[in-house]
Formats: C-alpha cells, structure tokens, sequence
C-alpha cells in the first residue's frame, strides 16, 4: 500500500503480509514500511493555519502540538473550538516571527498568530508562541 502526503510531499509505502499474524478482528501485521521523496518542512505561514484548523475542530491534541501550552490555554479560553469560518487575510515578519492574521466572517474577529522562525527552524514543535485575539 501507498500513501502520498500532499502536505509535505513524498510517498509511504507499506508492506502488508496477507497471511499470518492475524488478529481477531481481521488486521493484517505491516512488515515493511519505506518513505520516498523529499519531504517539504512546514513553513510558518502553514504552520500558523494548521494551528487555527485544529482549534476550529476543537482538537487541543494537536494545538498542543502546533503552540505553547500558554497559548492553547489563550485559544481554549476564547473558545473551546474555535469554528470553521476563519481564514487567513494577511502575514508579515518581524524580528523572527512570522504573523499572520485571521478573519472570523462569522464573527467579525480576528486572531493574530505569531510563530517563531528560529524554534521552527529547529524543529521545536510549539513554535506558535502568541497569539492576539480582536
């Protein structure tokens, strides 16, 4: 089986036996898994949108993943989730950090996004570090 990651690029092949290690319930065990191509890192911009999905869905898992815990707790104040009607209007940089600014048609609100190029440069996970909500 194949999977192909449209986000970052590449390929994830993976080997499945079809007899054999069975469970129960009918899964078969993978015995191979191989990844081909050059994935593409997250940038910031991406970075910022990932988080403002995730706590559209209300999915603080992976908004503990995109941010610091201070600002999941910013955003789960505001909200528990934050809705489908966000979306990205602008993005600039200042002194390491790319913002980008989100538009709520609902609500009229926007939410203002800062991530960190050096931690994301270096693989830190939480590199969404602040957040202004208006």
């Amino acid at each position: 089986m194949t999977y192909h990651d449209d986000a970052r690029g590449g390929n994830l092949a993976i080997g499945v036996h079809n007899v054999g290690l069975r469970e129960a319930d009918g899964w078969h065990a993978a015995y191979s898994a191989r990844f081909q191509g050059e994935p593409r890192a997250w940038g910031p911009v991406a970075w910022s949108d990932n988080l403002v999905r995730a706590w559209g869905r209300g999915d603080r898992s992976w908004m503990s993943y995109y941010a610091t815990p201070r600002v999941v707790q910013s955003l789960t104040r505001i909200s528990p989730s934050g809705g489908p009607a966000w979306r990205r209007v602008t993005t600039e940089g200042a002194a390491g950090t790319i913002y980008s600014t989100y538009h709520n048609d609902a609500s009229g609100h926007e939410l203002t996004v800062g991530v960190s190029n050096v931690a994301l440069s270096q693989g830190d996970a939480h590199a969404a570090y602040t957040i202004r909500y208006h």
